[in-house]
């Protein structure tokens, strides 16, 4: 490692405990060290202080994210045209309108539930429920279609509950949850 020079790891713990300045400068071989260290110039002049010279190259994105953002695309299209269209009709029998506390809202009104994790990694919980949050964030920009909050859909996650009581409580027409699978390189998300 060049002299002066710190470790990312270093850098991580002092660049905002330490007023000096720091240059990337890229990855170098160290003995005894499988794996090529990134590595920062510590910057000692008064001017210097608090500055970063470079940058560390972007992560490449995995093997899986482009069929994700591709799968995600073609599910909210699909959405999309078909609250447009007013021709989603629910599977079930809809919310009853006598038993709602409230009257329906006059513009179509979705709720997206949590997707369920259906891969073996519990880690990927968060995943599963990042897809949910974009489809959420992506049909709210639809004018004239009411999108129920992360908050209020997501009170239901990992219960057991009757889908019309759902669209009774928050008050909407449709429901839309799926699930999750990634395994190795491969993602599946199915709405159901």
């Amino acid at each position: 490692m060049p002299e002066g020079c710190i470790s990312r790891n270093a850098y991580d713990q002092i660049s905002n405990k330490l007023k000096f300045g720091y240059e990337y400068l890229g990855e170098h071989s160290v003995k005894n060290i499988t794996k090529p260290v990134r590595v920062y110039k510590v910057l000692m002049a008064l001017e210097d202080a608090g500055k970063l010279i470079g940058d560390e190259p972007k992560a490449s994105m995995g093997k899986w994210v482009w069929p994700a953002i591709v799968a995600v695309a073609i599910v909210l299209t699909l959405i999309g045209y078909r609250v447009s269209q007013k021709v989603t009709t629910p599977d079930s029998e809809p919310a009853s309108m006598d038993r709602m506390p409230l009257p329906l809202p006059d513009k179509p009104s979705i709720a997206v539930l949590s997707f369920d994790n259906m891969s073996n990694d519990p880690d990927q919980e968060y995943f599963s429920d990042g897809i949910s949050e974009d489809i959420i964030t992506d049909l709210s920009k639809i004018s004239n279609l009411i999108v129920i909050a992360r908050n209020s859909s997501f009170a239901y996650k990992g219960k057991t509950v009757n889908v019309q009581q759902i669209g009774q409580d928050l008050r909407v027409r449709y429901l839309l949850e799926g699930s999750v699978r990634k395994a190795g390189d491969q993602l599946r998300i199915k709405p159901s």
